[in-house]
């Protein structure tokens, strides 16, 4: 996908039509049109519907509406850094924080970073798995944190900063939460809050499929704070990292039989750009005493 591509698409999701967005964008109708039928064919399914005499946007569409804003965000995030080189400004670093990884130990590190190194002034992104990789692909971003239940391929070098289970999150009322044990059969018919955008979430329903359990989803978000807001109110469990928790009212507890962690992983691409500033960085978020 081009850059190119995905601001046309974005352009027109905030038009609404086909002829107002290519204005906006300074082409021709036809070559926006051609455009985004080439981002369609790389997705490999339609962003927009068509006929019925009104802009909207299928399912695969409205998803990736907010993946390329997040994308185009950095960009213009990366249009910025470079201006601050050129001016003499500060080093920046653009840092992709995968949007389940948590502040709760994140925050504090980056804190004492900062404290060591004044002079570099850190921007912070938030990213997905996929996004993530895509953005340190385009040298959009310096590195990302993220967290990941599988090795990265060859093209990236991960620094490990620390590991952390995948727990239930409840609310201390919940009827689970007095049990000194809890097992994935005590899920079973349970109300349930999906996080849309957990790495495990495809592999939590696969294991309950395999169990021929199954839980009713009650609320579905790609929004973290979202989803631990509404378990706070008693809304459904979730399956969530474990320092990812950052909600009053929310307590969790592991799963005997689902024993899943993820290591959250300082992540570069494996060649890349000569930078004192992220060498610096990706030592001291690799000596950090994390937990």
């Amino acid at each position: 996908m081009e850059f190119r591509e995905i601001s046309f698409f974005l352009a027109l999701c905030d038009a609404h039509s086909f002829t107002k967005a290519a204005e906006a964008c300074n082409v021709s109708q036809p070559a926006l049109t051609k455009a985004i039928q080439r981002l369609e064919e790389k997705l490999g399914n339609s962003l927009i519907l068509r006929g019925g005499g009104r802009f909207e946007l299928t399912e695969l569409g409205r998803v990736m509406h907010i993946h390329f804003k997040r994308i185009d965000e950095t960009r213009k995030a990366a249009r910025r850094a470079a201006q601050a080189i050129s001016e003499n400004r500060p080093e920046q670093l653009d840092i992709g924080i995968m949007c389940t990884v948590g502040p709760a130990l994140i925050g504090p590190a980056l804190a004492a970073f900062q404290q060591k190194y004044m002079d570099i002034e850190l921007l912070l992104h938030d990213v997905t798995t996929s996004t993530g990789y895509e953005l340190l692909r385009a040298g959009a971003v310096d590195c990302t944190l993220m967290g990941c239940l599988a090795p990265v391929t060859e093209e990236f070098t991960a620094v490990p900063l620390y590991a952390e289970p995948m727990v239930l999150a409840m609310t201390p009322g919940h009827p689970l939460a007095s049990k000194s044990e809890i097992f994935l059969a005590d899920l079973n018919g349970s109300t349930y809050a999906d996080r849309l955008a957990c790495e495990f979430q495809n592999t939590f329903f696969e294991i309950l499929a395999n169990r021929e359990l199954n839980v009713q989803t009650v609320i579905r978000s790609e929004r973290e704070e979202w989803i631990q807001v509404a378990v706070a109110h008693g809304h459904g469990l979730s399956i969530i990292p474990q320092h990812a928790i950052v909600t009053p009212g929310i307590i969790s507890k592991r799963i005997v039989d689902m024993n899943v962690e993820r290591q959250v992983e300082c992540i570069t691409m494996k060649e890349p750009p000569e930078s004192e500033s992220l060498k610096s960085l990706l030592g001291f978020l690799g000596d950090y005493r994390w937990l």
